[in-house]
């Protein structure tokens, strides 16, 4: 099932934010890909996890406005994420927002061996 733009407008708030995810990401379009299984309270709880990290709610939306997909990140993989990069790398949230794909990057598997590797 493809995502009704009411739904999306449910989570994102506001037209604009609809529009510019479905322009940059025309798999939403395509019923091949998986729905964005997002309720109101796991957006709710998403945006909670981000804002226990210091982020903005204007940086929490430009993360899913600029990487849709993202949506579909489980909540242990955002908290394993923020944890590192925040506490351990001492990162800003501005960072993260402009590179948010770090955080649908397999911290185990590829974070921190590379990290281990440049502390060596």
């Amino acid at each position: 099932m493809i995502p009704s733009f009411d739904y999306l407008k449910k989570i994102l708030i506001t037209d604009e934010n609809v529009a510019v995810i479905i322009r940059k990401s025309s798999w939403i379009l395509n019923s091949n890909h998986q729905k964005l299984a997002l309720s109101k309270a796991t957006w709710e709880a998403k945006m909670e996890i981000f804002r226990s990290y210091g982020f903005s709610e204007n940086e929490i939306i430009s993360i899913f406005r600029n990487y849709p997909k993202f949506m579909n990140t489980s909540e242990k993989k955002l908290k394993s994420g923020l944890y590192f990069f925040i506490n351990k790398l001492d990162l800003e949230p501005s960072y993260l927002v402009k590179y948010a794909s770090l955080l649908t990057c397999s911290m185990e598997k590829r974070i921190i061996p590379r990290w281990t590797v440049l502390q060596g």
